[in-house]
């Protein structure tokens, strides 16, 4: 009787695994099927993955863009810009440094006329070894206070008077994706307000500004510009600061528009 028991229990068991090992392989060719098809669809396979990995780290892939666009829609925000910049008075301020250390510091009353050019006047400038405003007349260096304002025309004009000049630069310009930051897109534009200068603009799809690059050379001084872009409260983007170098001499300065007001 136990006999007969135990070859139940073992005729049972034997069963069992061979209804989960048939199960198994049924799951195994179904998953397989199913993979294959989706291998096999066109549309599925034309789609672009989500990530790809690349050693430890995983880079979200592009979306697609028409660059054709990217430039269309930089250069609404130019103009949204330059309307919006018609209509208010700000201030800047711009550093100078030698090797780093700084020299003077002078402040500017700023607007845009009708045309879209820059119209700055002095206010004040302060030596940055001696920390009380001084005027203009009481200068101590004038050719410091020269170099100054070169530096100062320079990221104004690669800003303010930019902003008129570039719509239709921009939306016949070739734009390609950036390197850095991942997701922007980039163009090249040379001879645009002196012979020889080069403008680099970085921007997003959506046409919100990133940084402008600039290479000059106004009155023999060789310069690199760097502007990077902040937004008014009513999302306006304007440049908020602008950092210049010369090439050929330490020269440094640091040129930071603010108080942006309705006059």
């Amino acid at each position: 009787m136990s006999c007969g028991h135990t070859t139940l229990r073992l005729t049972g068991q034997v069963l069992s695994l061979l209804f989960l090992l048939t199960s198994c392989s049924t799951y195994d060719q179904n998953t397989m099927l199913f993979t294959q098809s989706l291998a096999n669809d066109p549309a599925l396979r034309s789609a672009p993955r989500p990530e790809v990995r690349e050693g430890e780290v995983i880079i979200p892939e592009r979306e697609p863009v028409d660059p054709a666009m990217v430039g269309v829609k930089v250069a609404a925000t130019f103009r949204e810009q330059l309307n919006t910049l018609r209509k208010l008075h700000w201030k800047s301020r711009t550093r100078l440094q030698i090797e780093g250390a700084p020299v003077l510091e002078v402040l500017h009353a700023m607007r845009l006329d009708v045309n879209g050019d820059v119209h700055r006047s002095l206010r004040q400038t302060r030596s940055r070894s001696d920390a009380r405003p001084v005027m203009v007349a009481e200068a101590a260096d004038p050719e410091r206070l020269r170099q100054t304002e070169i530096f100062a025309d320079l990221a104004h004009a690669y800003t303010h008077t930019l902003s008129g000049k570039l719509v239709h630069s921009i939306e016949n310009a070739t734009w390609t994706p950036a390197e850095e930051p991942y997701g922007a897109w980039q163009c090249l534009l040379n001879d645009l307000l002196m012979p020889g200068d080069a403008v680099q603009i970085v921007a997003w799809p959506s046409g919100g500004l990133e940084s402008i690059t600039f290479l000059a050379k106004p009155n023999d001084m060789s310069c690199r510009g760097v502007v990077s872009y902040r937004e008014l409260p009513d999302g306006t983007a304007y440049p908020a600061t602008t950092h210049i170098e010369a090439l050929d001499q330490p020269l440094q300065a640091t040129v930071e528009c603010f108080e942006y007001r309705v006059y």
